[in-house]
């Protein structure tokens, strides 16, 4: 049997853990996730706090009409002042996020391993024979536990808030399909329109709360005119950027990128020079102003193949604690148990400083 201390066990799943989670491995995945990937590395963070994030909005200004506005004045006219104080609060509780691993000393022994506390002054090996062992083990664990760290938290980024209370609030809980209801960071989508994403889906298009000002029904792709998803996009993007966003993310459903590229092949350009040389049938990556248009397989999962979701990563974003996002964390050995414990701890919001830069678009 090879021998290690258990100070090395968990020095060997500390420095294992760092590679899997912040290197390459995780970023390639077993499925890609780039809105994952997208809000991780937009990431910005705060000191702590007692209990909210809390960010200020601003919807209208001046007062109402009372000494607001630039007046003319001559010699010794009296002239008024006015105190700007429209602004508003949204308020976004900080969450706690955990997933750790535990390896036993058993399943270590299957491998031909043996832990004991003496040999901190003594290793007990056979040549780098248990070295080679316990890698390949510590890989397979490690890979395994980052795949499950991203899949189940690009599933809470993706959520709408409602599959765990506890968790942060997810892209959906902030680009709704019906913008017109409900709350977001403690302000009313009802009270304050300004506050409101923009949604051409058919659930808006139904509900009685619906409002043309702020989007319409689903979209029927068509090649004709110059396609109809095309211009829906084109039109929605001069509102997009009314108040001030700037859109940076667009992202897609397969079948809803599938619509966009018939569009664009039926009304793009065509070379006259002939089918001569080497011919390619595909398309290239596709933009919209300039953004890219990136597919993310956790759409077709959540059953939205149809729906695409555009944003400005500037005004939706992950505020995490400063420090402690994906922080190691190597839990105590429990007294009557010869287990070995590894922590990954994540503690932030995902939050909103506004909202009419978002789109959320559905074709039929």
């Amino acid at each position: 049997m090879e021998g290690f201390s258990a100070a090395q066990i968990a020095h060997y799943q500390a420095v294992g853990l760092d590679h899997y989670v912040r290197g390459p491995l995780f970023n390639s995945g077993i499925q890609e996730k780039p809105t994952l990937m997208g809000f991780e590395k937009a990431t910005k963070t705060f000191p702590g706090g007692n209990e909210n994030i809390s960010l200020g909005v601003k919807f209208e200004t001046g007062a109402g009409g009372t000494n607001d506005g630039v007046t003319g004045f001559s010699h010794t006219d009296t002239v008024g002042f006015y105190n700007p104080g429209k602004g508003k609060r949204a308020n976004y509780v900080w969450r706690e996020h955990h997933i750790g691993m535990t390896l036993s000393e058993t399943e270590l022994k299957r491998h031909g391993i043996l832990v004991d506390d003496k040999f901190d002054k003594k290793v007990r090996r056979k040549g780098d024979r248990g070295l080679h062992i316990l890698s390949n083990l510590m890989d397979e664990a490690l890979a395994d536990f980052s795949e499950q760290y991203a899949s189940t938290m690009n599933s809470l980024i993706w959520g709408d808030g409602t599959a765990d209370s506890s968790a942060l609030h997810g892209l959906r809980s902030f680009i709704l399909d019906i913008p017109t209801l409900g709350t977001v960071g403690g302000l009313s989508n009802v009270t304050y329109p300004k506050w409101r994403n923009r949604a051409y889906t058919a659930a808006f298009a139904a509900d009685g709360s619906f409002d043309a000002t702020y989007g319409g029904n689903k979209v029927t792709s068509s090649t004709s005119n110059g396609g109809a998803l095309v211009q829906v996009l084109q039109e929605e993007w001069r509102q997009l950027r009314r108040y001030g966003g700037k859109p940076n993310h667009f992202v897609a459903g397969s079948e809803f990128i599938a619509a966009m590229e018939t569009e664009m092949r039926a009304n793009g350009y065509y070379s006259d020079s002939g089918f001569t040389g080497r011919q390619d049938a595909s398309m290239g990556e596709m933009y919209f102003k300039g953004i890219p248009v990136i597919y993310d397989p956790t759409l077709d999962d959540l059953s939205r193949s149809k729906y695409a979701y555009i944003w400005d990563d500037r005004d939706i974003y992950l505020y995490a604690l400063e420090g402690d996002w994906k922080r190691q964390r190597t839990p105590a050995r429990p007294y009557d148990q010869f287990v070995f414990h590894q922590s990954l701890l994540c503690t932030g919001q995902m939050v909103a400083r506004r909202r009419n830069s978002s789109l959320v678009i559905e074709i039929a």
